[in-house]
């Protein structure tokens, strides 16, 4: 039992080996150049654009606090922080349909 055994992962002929890399390689890059079933949505949506931004397109301040929300990009927390948004309850009173 002195010798190496000079592929230690596998346990099979050379074809058998041969087999097994390039199924390895080929999971290996799926995993680099991901698809829909191995890349997570949040990773493949492009990134939100600012608050601040969104802010700038919108002539008013609740079509911008919509369109925030409606990113999915930011929580109620964040949305109400930047348009000094007082509680969730201003959101229903206020009669955020769409969105917050």
């Amino acid at each position: 039992m002195g010798g190496t055994v000079p592929r230690q992962i596998y346990l099979g002929d050379e074809a058998f080996v041969e087999r097994m890399q390039a199924k390895a390689k080929a999971k290996a890059k799926a995993k680099i150049d991901g698809d829909a079933l191995t890349v997570p949505q949040a990773q493949r949506r492009p990134p939100a654009p600012s608050l601040a931004d969104i802010a700038a397109r919108h002539r008013g301040r609740n079509a911008a606090i919509v369109a925030a929300y409606a990113t999915g990009a930011y929580s109620y927390r964040e949305i109400g922080g930047h348009f000094s948004v007082q509680s969730e309850n201003h959101w229903q009173n206020r009669g955020y349909e769409e969105g917050p």
